[in-house]
């Protein structure tokens, strides 16, 4: 579910949209969002690291969605919680 919320945010739906298409509450959907921007320079430096392919993209948005599209957000996610603290 956080994948897919993610994408639609990544993607340009609003946090209004992504609430209701996720069918999920509004805190859940921002945590998430805020989570990942605040995570971002470091979970991104550590997969640019393993998997080199990603850092070919340089916006926030489109690297993401190349992460999610490449790997899976479990996968990364789960790679990066190996080395690096992941709520």
């Amino acid at each position: 579910m956080q994948q897919a919320v993610l994408l639609l945010l990544l993607s340009g739906v609003s946090l209004h949209g992504s609430v209701r298409a996720s069918g999920l509450d509004r805190p859940t959907v921002r945590r998430w969002r805020d989570g990942l921007h605040e995570r971002d320079e470091a979970f991104a430096f550590f997969l640019r690291g393993r998997w080199p392919e990603l850092g070919r993209v340089a916006d926030f948005n489109a690297f993401w969605r190349n992460v999610i599209d490449q790997l899976s957000l479990q996968r990364a996610m789960s790679a990066l919680d190996r080395e690096l603290v992941v709520p």
